[in-house]
């Protein structure tokens, strides 16, 4: 999709939330939330969103209000709303992991749906602050669990027959090897944390903070500034979920 479709996308979706039942749907919403009727129109909600400052405790009450009321009546015009809402995050998404992938179309269609699919997941009831940087990150971390499967299942797509093995000189065979083996280590890893949280033993947040941080390599300060934490929060949220599974595994690890 070519950045003139996406504007194109944008100015769409921007008119519709003009129409007369998402003015029902805004007026719905004032009155669950009195804050809201400062703004006369979905246009000048986007504007309040979309302004820079994106740590305004306000902004929380306008997503914590969508989510609830998305979450009682299951009208699938909020995401048509979050979507538009969210359109320049998600354009900087684009553009930061652009390298990703080369087709600009699929990997615009997948953050559209990495992101609806962090929506359709969020529980206001374990962050209900700074959500836009939470549902940013977690788009982010949704997008680059479904090219993960991509990328592994290229690593395997290695050609088997003897010659062509033979053209590749043997250090660069080794290290394809090399990596293999290392990205399984990584998957390991991963299912070892996945089952601990699935038990109970590590939240969904520290599951995130020790896949990103221990397994993929990503720095403590990057993953604090993502998620929007402060880095000395961040770095006691992963001792304590590290010294927890210590102890229940008996400090083996």
């Amino acid at each position: 999709m070519s950045s003139v479709s996406r504007k194109k996308d944008r100015v769409r979706l921007e008119g519709e939330l003009q129409g007369q039942g998402y003015g029902k749907l805004l007026r719905g919403l004032q009155e669950r939330a009195p804050f809201l009727k400062r703004f006369p129109s979905w246009a000048e909600v986007l504007a309040f969103m979309q302004e820079e400052a994106s740590h305004d405790p306000a902004k929380d009450e306008v997503l914590c209000a969508i989510f609830q009321a998305r979450s009682e009546d299951r009208d699938a015009r909020w995401n048509t709303v979050l979507l538009t809402m969210f359109w320049p995050g998600l354009q900087s998404i684009r553009h930061q992991k652009r390298h990703w992938d080369r087709d600009s179309a699929e990997f615009w269609q997948a953050i559209v749906c990495a992101f609806l699919d962090v929506v359709s997941r969020l529980d206001l009831k374990k962050r209900p602050t700074r959500l836009a940087s939470k549902l940013c990150c977690e788009t982010i971390h949704r997008l680059h669990d479904l090219y993960r499967k991509i990328w592994d299942q290229a690593a395997f797509e290695i050609p088997t027959d003897p010659q062509i093995l033979d053209s590749f000189p043997s250090d660069t065979w080794e290290a394809a090897v090399a990596k293999v083996r290392a990205r399984e280590d990584e998957e390991a890893e991963v299912e070892r944390l996945r089952r601990h949280m699935l038990a109970g033993r590590l939240g969904k947040e520290d599951f995130a903070l020790l896949v990103a941080t221990r397994v993929h390599g990503q720095s403590l300060a990057d993953y604090a500034r993502q998620a929007g934490l402060g880095y000395q929060v961040a770095k006691k949220r992963r001792q304590r979920a590290e010294a927890a599974l210590r102890r229940f595994e008996g400090g083996e690890r």
